[in-house]
């Protein structure tokens, strides 16, 4: 299911996890971050701190809300995307399409999915995204 190419790229992210995450390191991240932290005593009034970190809550609340959401979809489309993927690379989408371009399907149907550039780029899209939020995942772990 998936080329030499990317393999080589699931494997690589793999290892930068399981290398920057691995309990045995001792979290060096932690330490990175405490140097991280403001002075808080310099923020001004208490107030205005107390109100710039509930705004920082609200933030990450809503953040973190829009990531789940999101994730729940993505990963309810993966049976979507292996459907479509097996039909775009049998011979039955083969069929369709040329029955298409004969005109034997009637005009009245929608036919995205008997485009061969829209069906591709869906499915490219699709991989590379998740390649993308794997990437940003190991990205943001690393400063937690």
């Amino acid at each position: 299911m998936y080329n030499n190419s990317t393999k080589a790229k699931i494997t690589n992210l793999f290892f930068i996890i399981k290398k920057n995450f691995a309990p045995s390191q001792n979290y060096p991240y932690f330490c990175d971050g405490i140097k991280r932290i403001k002075n808080f005593s310099t923020m001004g009034k208490q107030t205005d701190r107390i109100n710039q970190m509930e705004a920082h809550l609200d933030t990450l609340i809503a953040a973190n809300k829009q990531l789940i959401s999101a994730l729940e979809t993505f990963k309810n489309a993966q049976d979507a995307y292996v459907a479509l993927d097996e039909y775009y690379n049998s011979k039955l989408w083969r069929k369709d399409f040329d029955d298409d371009q004969n005109g034997k399907i009637p005009a009245e149907i929608k036919r995205g999915v008997l485009s061969e550039d829209g069906v591709y780029n869906a499915l490219t899209d699709y991989k590379a995204s998740c390649f993308d939020a794997l990437e940003a995942m190991a990205m943001l772990l690393k400063k937690i």
